[in-house]
């Protein structure tokens, strides 16, 4: 690990972090909690790792408290300071990892690494972080106009195989922001209530009502056997929890 704190130290990339992410991390805010967040995270996987892969890495580490709280620290200051020097990779690449890290326990994280998450959230709630290649994929998916309150919502979503599933239950009526959050709820009751909705995907129909501003709550209902965060928060807003919904 010394030769790796060494090496970051003195601006030499190591080997499984790409350059240009290297670079942009390298102007961390804080430097000694970014030697220890990559390093304890390049140790870990012990493998060459892909612009996109690793940021997964430090999410993966973070989350699996395979690092320590100080490379816990860096790992936040290192996606703060990616998504502000250059927003447009971190959508593609960190941003549904770094919500990972976040989404469940805002409310019992450090005050340094809250801060830094509060610093990203405001970046990323800037409406430019998006080319507008993705923005026409986001509209294309679930077959909607385009405004600040609709790419707000969907563009935390990132669906493989529930894609076709997931447009069919969202859909939107009031587009108004409040109609987009009843929505959100409603389309999470349906996924969460398919047997082949994959983890995934209701992981991040979560965090969709958790970005939109609705409180999410540990799971306490169940659909079909599935677990649903915040089900009586889903039941209030959407007017519409019947397990005997299908898609």
């Amino acid at each position: 690990m010394e030769n790796k704190y060494h090496a970051l130290i003195n601006s030499t990339p190591v080997e499984g972090v790409p350059a240009r992410l290297f670079d942009l991390c390298k102007q961390a805010s804080v430097v000694k909690e970014f030697v220890v967040g990559v390093s304890e995270c390049c140790l870990a996987w012990k493998t060459r790792v892909n612009p996109g892969f690793l940021v997964r890495a430090m999410a993966d580490a973070y989350i699996q408290r395979v690092v320590s709280p100080q490379g816990k620290l860096g790992i936040m200051y290192i996606f703060n300071d990616i998504v502000q020097k250059d927003p447009a990779s971190f959508a593609v690449v960190g941003f549904r990892h770094f919500l990972r890290i976040i989404a469940p326990s805002v409310g019992q994280l450090p005050d340094p690494i809250k801060q830094a998450h509060t610093r990203v959230l405001l970046v990323l709630q800037q409406r430019n972080i998006y080319t507008a290649a993705q923005v026409n994929q986001i509209k294309k998916t679930f077959n909607l106009d385009h405004n600040e309150q609709q790419q707000k919502l969907l563009s935390v979503l990132e669906v493989t195989d529930d894609q076709q599933r997931l447009r069919r239950a969202f859909t939107i009526s009031d587009p108004t922001e409040k109609g987009l959050i009843q929505a959100a709820a409603k389309a999470t009751t349906l996924l969460c209530s398919d047997p082949k909705t994959s983890e995934d995907a209701i992981n991040w129909a979560t965090v969709l009502l958790n970005t939109a501003g609705l409180s999410i709550d540990s799971p306490i209902e169940t659909f079909k056997g599935r677990k649903i965060p915040g089900a009586h928060n889903l039941e209030l807003i959407s007017g519409n929890t019947h397990a005997n919904d299908t898609l």
